[in-house]
């Protein structure tokens, strides 16, 4: 599966909001799961860590999918509708 974020809509670049969305979400979702683990793992307990550490981590690579999108040449993006 392939989450389009970016697209060629018309000659023109789009932001597909629903991409970023669910990217955002599969994003922090792993990271607070590996998160979690490493701290039960590593500490011992459950601490709150994970939820900041996740939201941050998931925006952030969200963020950086977009710029790397509008960095790419318009003809290369994928074709959506």
């Amino acid at each position: 599966m392939r989450i389009i974020i970016v697209g060629n809509k018309g000659g023109k670049r789009t932001i597909r909001w629903s991409g970023v969305i669910l990217a955002f979400l599969v994003s922090a979702i792993s990271a607070f799961a590996a998160a979690l683990l490493a701290s039960r793992l590593l500490r011992g307990q459950w601490t709150p860590l994970p939820v900041g550490s996740s939201v941050v981590l998931g925006f952030t690579c969200v963020v950086v999918v977009v710029h790397k999108g509008f960095r790419t040449p318009v003809s290369k993006l994928p074709q959506i509708d």
